[in-house]
């Protein structure tokens, strides 16, 4: 080890740049893994649900006519509601009614006591929410509000959940829920989480790829000086310690950039809004396991790539100057899982109708995308192997003739350095294809088609209404018939007054405003000829009284003076609010798709960036390995121009062969999966993202045209006097 150390310190200057890059390699790498971890422990943490878990059991056993046990303690009467009545702002509220009915039901491990009739209990976005509005919500839970509820029974800071009390009679249709504090499960949150795994597996892929090219190259720049050190007696263990030192000193060095790079980079998760909400500091953390496992990862990365590297000198100090070692031919079998996969797509195709699948089905499309980006890694030796045969029997040209040579006798090698590239487009591939239809409108959807401070209110009665019509925050309040429980049928002359691009002058018009956009308005004479059209063409039931007239329900639209004034009337239908509807006319905000899509982006660009690097540094790599013949071929008569070509079919080809098959895999993919599962959206894939996959590839050429600089003086006949 003191050895090691000398000649480190000896050599450290003239590897300052090969030590830069495996330290920023180690320090990306972990600030990845250690962003991943930590949001994923929040994200997929939901011990928070198990006092909700409880509730569930006990509904689906309702639902189904099973009975549960009984537990030790005394029931609590639960049910859940989301009544829009209860929303406060833009958001949602899951109210829990909650009856101990005279019992002392099992408590969740931090909370205090179980609210009696007209108690309360608020989350913090609730607690927050009745601090900065000049309305008093809270009335609409009960009169007492008993504290707020513990980080550990709730979601996050943005989740809106409140703990009412009632009395048992009070509550719709209760169930019994004994136990609150089992272990929570939830099978969809683990596939969800696989999934995730596996895209950030796809980006970490190059990563690993580049920490083992950037370790490997230290050993093909000194294995002379290696290979003077076995004939001097030193044995090949103390080869490998001198190797695996100064690569280990440049991963303790970005193991502490990393570590500090992750600190530094934390608070942003904190604001990162995902799944509806952001994530409690407290669980975006790495776990003490989490940082032990990366450090050994870590330190057997950079063993095993240095002992590999290395691996002629076990052969024989004097070898290892002139060893080139074609591989074997890649077998046909390779090829077997991308065919399996493939044959899942057209099975699922062929088999399934459009837009009639199911379950099953999405599980069989995961299973073939998971084949299909194993089989693309296994499969890659076999088509570069291909891909040098074919160009080597296509060209006359000798630059392309050796290239093409040195790609089919190193197949595995190069398939390797363009793996990350690959896994990255298919999965990018797949996923923009399925989601590239969607509307650019899409996350700023309105939550109904009525203009911005328009209120729909179904089901008030007479007296709600006669309060609403009173109120000075309500500037106009007026009342329509609604048939078929959608279509809200009013004059064409108000239809103007709510509504764009209304085109009828006179009659009444029925609009469906649960729509995304205003779609299949009927327009007629009066409610009896609407009645009769939406019988007609759509199949709705329409009940009639006994002069032969349309039965419909009644419908407020209520015109606010000031959009927080919805507070004011959510409080008056409160108290009836599992029988009232309100729906606000503005815009709200689908933050999921849009973070899948940015993260998506961003990923790719990520594993593009860091793939390139390796395919520079494994290509430099090489020609450090080939310099003797690169000499050759440059005293044989060939020009720089011509090993510079020869290089560019070697390195740039087989990425571009293989990036195209992994695109083309993952938009096939995509179609696959939205002519199975989509009934709303078709697969597409925009122009933007083949160009800049077209300029990620010649940018890539552009990276690997920089180092063909660096063959004149490796073939410079003052550089290979020695030789």
């Amino acid at each position: 080890m003191k050895l090691a150390a000398q000649l480190f310190k000896a050599s450290a200057a003239r590897s300052r740049g090969r030590l830069a890059l495996l330290t920023g390699a180690v320090a990306f790498g972990l600030l990845v893994l250690f962003l991943f971890s930590a949001y994923h422990h929040a994200l997929f943490d939901n011990s928070y649900t198990a006092w909700v878990q409880g509730h569930d059991r006990a509904r689906q056993a309702s639902w189904s006519g099973e009975t549960l046990p009984a537990g030790d303690s005394d029931p609590l009467w639960m049910q859940l509601s989301l009544a829009s009545a209860y929303a406060l702002g833009d958001h949602a509220t899951a109210v829990m009614y909650v009856a101990t009915d005279g019992g002392q039901p099992e408590l969740p491990a931090d909370l205090p006591r179980w609210p009696e009739p007209g108690e309360f209990w608020v989350s913090p976005a609730v607690e927050e929410f009745m601090e900065s509005t000049p309305y008093d919500v809270g009335a609409r839970f009960g009169s007492t509000k008993l504290g707020v509820l513990p980080e550990s029974m709730v979601a996050g800071p943005d989740q809106r959940v409140v703990i009412m009390g009632m009395h048992k009679a009070d509550i719709p249709d209760p169930v019994p829920v004994y136990s609150f504090n089992d272990p929570a499960v939830d099978i969809s949150t683990q596939v969800v989480g696989a999934v995730i795994y596996l895209g950030v597996a796809i980006v970490l892929f190059p990563v690993l790829i580049l920490i083992s090219i950037a370790a490997k190259l230290g050993s093909v720049q000194r294995e002379q000086r290696y290979a003077a050190l076995r004939l001097v007696g030193a044995t090949n263990r103390q080869i490998l310690t001198i190797v695996t030192f100064e690569s280990l000193v440049a991963a303790v060095g970005g193991f502490a950039i990393g570590t500090a790079a992750y600190f530094a980079a934390r608070p942003a998760l904190f604001e990162l809004s995902f799944g509806g909400g952001r994530q409690w500091p407290s669980r975006i953390t790495v776990t003490p396991l989490q940082w032990v496992v990366v450090a050994l990862a870590t330190i057997a990365l950079i063993f095993l790539s240095n002992a590999w590297g290395m691996r002629g000198l076990r052969l024989s100090p004097l070898g290892v100057a002139r060893r080139q070692k074609p591989e074997r031919r890649p077998s046909v079998a390779r090829l077997v899982p991308l065919l399996a996969g493939i044959g899942v797509f057209i099975y699922v195709y062929l088999s399934v109708d459009e837009n009639r699948g199911d379950g099953s089905t999405v599980y069989q499309i995961l299973a073939a995308v998971l084949a299909t980006m194993i089989g693309l890694v296994l499969a890659g030796p076999w088509f570069t192997y291909a891909l040098g045969g074919l160009i080597r029997r296509l060209t006359q040209s000798a630059d392309l003739f050796i290239g093409s040579s040195y790609v089919r006798a190193h197949a595995a090698a190069v398939s390797r350095s363009v793996v990350g590239v690959v896994l990255a487009l298919f999965a990018g591939s797949f996923f923009l294809t399925a989601v590239s239809d969607v509307p650019a409108d899409f996350f700023d959807q309105r939550s109904d088609s009525f203009a911005p401070g328009t209120v729909r209110v179904e089901g008030a009665d007479q007296e709600e209404i006669a309060q609403i019509e009173g109120a000075p925050w309500a500037s106009d309040v007026r009342t329509y018939p609604q048939l078929a429980g959608v279509y809200m049928v009013m004059p064409c002359a108000d239809a103007s007054r709510y509504l764009d691009n209304v085109s009828c002058e006179g009659g009444v018009v029925a609009v469906n405003p649960y729509a995304p956009v205003r779609q299949g308005d009927y327009y007629g004479a009066d409610v009896a000829e609407i009645a009769q059209e939406l019988s007609e063409n759509q199949g709705a039931y329409i009940q009639y009284d006994e002069d032969g007239q349309p039965i419909a329900d009644t419908v407020a639209l209520v015109q606010l003076r000031e959009q927080g004034d919805v507070e004011a009337l959510r409080n008056i239908v409160a108290p009836r609010a599992d029988s009232v509807t309100i729906g606000e006319g503005g815009a709200t905000t689908d933050t999921t798709i849009r973070m899948l899509t940015l993260l998506t982006y961003v990923g790719i660009a990520v594993t593009l960036v860091v793939s390139v690097i390796s395919l520079v540094v494994s290509t430099y790599a090489g020609l450090l390995e080939r310099r003797r013949s690169l000499l050759s071929l440059r005293l044989s008569g060939m020009t720089l121009r011509q090993l510079g070509v020869m290089v560019l079919v070697e390195s740039f080809v087989p990425l571009v062969v293989m990036a195209t098959l992994a695109t083309a895999a993952g938009i096939g993919a995509g179609f696959v999966l939205m002519h199975a599962v989509s009934y709303t959206l078709s697969a597409r894939f925009t122009g933007m993202y083949v160009a800049v996959l077209i300029g990620a590839l010649i940018a890539a050429g552009f990276a690997i045209g920089a180092i063909l600089p660096s063959i004149g003086k490796m073939t410079r006949l003052s550089v290979n006097r020695t030789e």
